[in-house]
């Protein structure tokens, strides 16, 4: 969700909304990562979890990729192998950063996970970004 759609939103909706908005999507969060977690696979392996939106973000590695086997949680199909000699993970999680959280405590909590890469594109505030640029973050908010 972008900056602009996060102002829509609240324009739109107000406190409560958002609040209740939140609230939601922290509560699908741990749903998720309860479920999840009560069917781990016993595999320790640590991976390199890599998530992308939509399919044409993902293709390309996963046609790279030599694919030991796939799993279906929640509508998403993970797909675990090998990426030039790195366990990996790669999954299309679907839009938004609900379904972004979804899958990251997925990837760390059932597929053991010690990194995760997005993957893919986005929208920008800097007009000193142009398409194609490359972002790499070095801490988080």
């Amino acid at each position: 969700m972008s900056f602009s759609t996060i102002i829509i939103y609240y324009s739109v909706m107000g406190n409560k909304e958002l609040i209740g908005f939140a609230v939601i999507a922290v509560i699908a969060v741990l749903a998720c990562t309860f479920i999840v977690d009560s069917h781990h696979d016993g595999d320790d392996t640590e991976r390199i979890g890599i998530i992308g939106a939509m399919d044409d973000e993902i293709a390309a590695l996963r046609d790279a990729m030599d694919i030991e086997y796939t799993e279906t949680l929640f509508d998403m199909t993970f797909n675990v192998g090998t990426l030039k000699g790195k366990d990996i993970a790669l999954v299309k999680c679907g839009m938004g950063k609900v379904n972004a959280g979804i899958c990251a405590e997925i990837m760390i909590t059932h597929f053991n996970a010690k990194s995760i890469i997005n993957t893919g594109v986005s929208g920008s505030m800097d007009n000193d970004l142009d398409i194609l640029d490359f972002v790499v973050s070095t801490d988080a908010v």
